[in-house]
């Protein structure tokens, strides 16, 4: 994964004025673009949050795998590699989950949700815009 330097190992939340510089920095849209840009993804996160926790809620690590598929793409337009990087983690494990017994089902709930909240908390800037 290719490693912008400006946020590597930040794992600080997302800060509205250094997504706006990567975007023009790295995408040279106007401010406009920036804006409906900003919406775009924010409507996407939102939706693959909201999948997510019905993933967990239901077990279904199919649909959590691509939930956070969809998040680490946004969390990559947004120039947050590092973030990135948790959400595919998170991608990864859940693939790898192909049978859930069901002792396990409250342990790898309690698991996923946890990973989830970390990163909830530091996008929470970008999705309470």
């Amino acid at each position: 994964m290719l490693k912008n330097k400006k946020f590597e190992n930040e794992k600080a939340p997302i800060e509205m004025e250094k997504v706006r510089i990567h975007f023009l920095e790295h995408y040279r849209l106007k401010a406009e673009q920036i804006d409906g840009l900003f919406n775009a993804l924010r409507k996407t996160l939102l939706k693959c949050l909201k999948e997510a926790d019905e993933a967990l809620e239901n077990v279904n690590m199919k649909l959590l795998h691509k939930s956070a598929h969809g998040i680490k793409g946004v969390l990559l337009n947004l120039g947050r590699d590092d973030l990135a990087e948790q959400a595919r983690q998170i991608e990864l494990s859940a693939k790898s989950e192909k049978d859930i017994l069901p002792d396990n089902v409250s342990k790898i709930q309690t698991l996923y949700q946890n990973k989830f909240n970390s990163l909830k908390d530091l996008i929470k800037p970008f999705i309470s815009r």
